[in-house]
Formats: structure tokens, C-alpha cells, sequence
């Protein structure tokens, strides 16, 4: 496989002088993490964050770690603000007439907004390799592609990524996939923000696929990239 991508690559890849932010966090996790605590050797020598010092599969499994650990710091961090918010300080505010919430709901909530994450994590690592080895049309610099398409850019990104979810949305609510993939994500008739993850991991990675799918047929600065996955998981909380 390493040696497929090394011919590949040349031919399919855009070269370039930047790499895309995901590439040196993925560098960084294998060089100062991985090579020294986990095999306890040097990190191996590479001249670039993706060289091919590494095996696909290992870059497979690292990319779905850094995922994953990054989708559970940023679940469990704005889910708490938000319940604290929401919930305890502001309770009288949002909530006049009380509500309960029972802890067993909560625990359900987060246990299978957790097994979601792990399993909408693997799902991305495909998608966001291909970002990282520059199968995409994600660019680097503000002005590569001119200052109009910069700004016009995240208009046309949230017009096509909000028509294909609400269309994606519409599919799961019909009754040959409502009833086992999105279903579970309307068991809670009171939810809190630890519900925000709560999908079949299917129903989930569907709904955010367009957000990967925009920047291989549109052209998306690396920046504005990142800052819509950001904002979207936001959102969603």
C-alpha cells in the first residue's frame, strides 16, 4: 500500500508548499508521542509531516485517534458549559415551570453520543485523509484563489451543505430508515446538550458527510475549512 501512494500520489496530488493543519497534528502525534511512549524508539526520519515514513494504517489509526480524542475534548467541554449554562445557573430563565431530567437519561445521552463519536470518527478518517494527502480541492493562502471566491466561498458552502443535510434529513425520516437510524435520536422527550451527539453513528457521519464532500468538488480555504467542522460541531450542540 505505502508503495501504491508513493506512485500515486505525484500523478493525483496538487503540489504544493503548505500542509493542511491536520497533517502536523498527525506529525506531532507520531513523532512525539507514538514513536517515543508507545515503542519507545526515536521518532523515524521524515522529511515532510506525511513522507510515507509511517504505514497507511498507522496514519489510519492516528488520524482516527486525533479525531476521535478531539470530538470527545470538544463533546464533553461544550456540552458541560452549555448544561451549566443551561441547566444550573440560568435554570429559573429557561425553565420557569421546572423541569427534571433524570441522571439515568443523562448517562444514556452520553453513552451513546460516546459510541457514536468513536464510530463517526472512523468513519471520517477516509474523508479527511484524502484532505491531508491533497485529494481535495482545500487551498492554503487567503489570496490563491482571489479575494471575491474568499468571502463568496463559506456563502456557497452553507448553501450546498445545508441543502444536501436537509435532504439527508428528510431521507431518515422516511420509514425504511426512521425506525432503526434515526429513531434512537428522538427517544428523549426532554433533552439536554449531552443529547447533542446522540445518533445512531450512521445517522450522524450522513448528515455531516457534506461538509467533506464540499471541499473534493469546491474549492475551500484551509482556515474557513476547519473553522466550519468548528462551528458545525458547535451547532450541533
Amino acid at each position: 500500500a505505502r508503495c501504491i501512494l508513493h506512485f500515486v500520489r505525484p500523478f493525483v496530488c496538487r503540489r504544493r508548499s503548505h500542509t493542511h493543519v491536520m497533517e502536523h497534528v498527525v506529525h506531532f502525534v507520531n513523532t512525539e508521542w507514538i514513536d517515543p511512549y508507545v515503542f519507545g524508539h526515536s521518532a523515524l526520519p521524515t522529511q515532510s509531516p506525511l513522507a510515507f515514513s509511517y504505514s497507511p494504517a498507522r496514519q489510519f489509526l492516528v488520524v482516527w485517534l486525533v479525531i476521535a480524542v478531539g470530538g470527545f475534548v470538544s463533546y464533553f467541554a461544550f456540552c458541560a458549559l452549555s448544561y451549566v449554562y443551561t441547566f444550573v445557573w440560568r435554570r429559573e430563565h429557561f425553565f420557569p415551570k421546572g423541569l427534571y431530567v433524570p441522571r439515568a437519561q443523562l448517562r444514556m445521552e452520553i453513552s451513546l453520543s460516546s459510541r457514536a463519536i468513536v464510530v463517526m470518527s472512523l468513519l471520517t478518517v477516509p474523508l479527511e485523509l484524502s484532505v491531508i494527502y491533497g485529494f481535495s480541492s482545500v487551498y492554503f493562502t487567503l489570496d490563491e484563489r482571489g479575494w471575491a471566491y474568499l468571502f463568496l466561498s463559506p456563502v456557497v458552502f452553507i448553501v450546498f451543505t445545508d441543502t444536501i443535510i436537509y435532504w439527508v434529513h428528510w431521507a431518515i425520516h422516511q420509514p425504511a430508515l426512521y425506525s432503526w437510524l434515526h429513531k434512537p435520536h428522538h427517544e428523549f422527550k426532554e433533552v439536554t446538550p449531552f443529547s447533542a451527539l446522540a445518533f445512531h453513528p450512521l445517522d450522524g457521519w450522513s448528515q455531516g458527510f457534506a461538509y467533506h464532500l464540499f471541499v473534493h468538488l469546491f474549492p475551500f480555504n484551509n482556515w474557513f475549512y476547519l473553522l466550519a467542522l468548528f462551528l458545525g460541531n458547535l451547532w450541533t450542540i
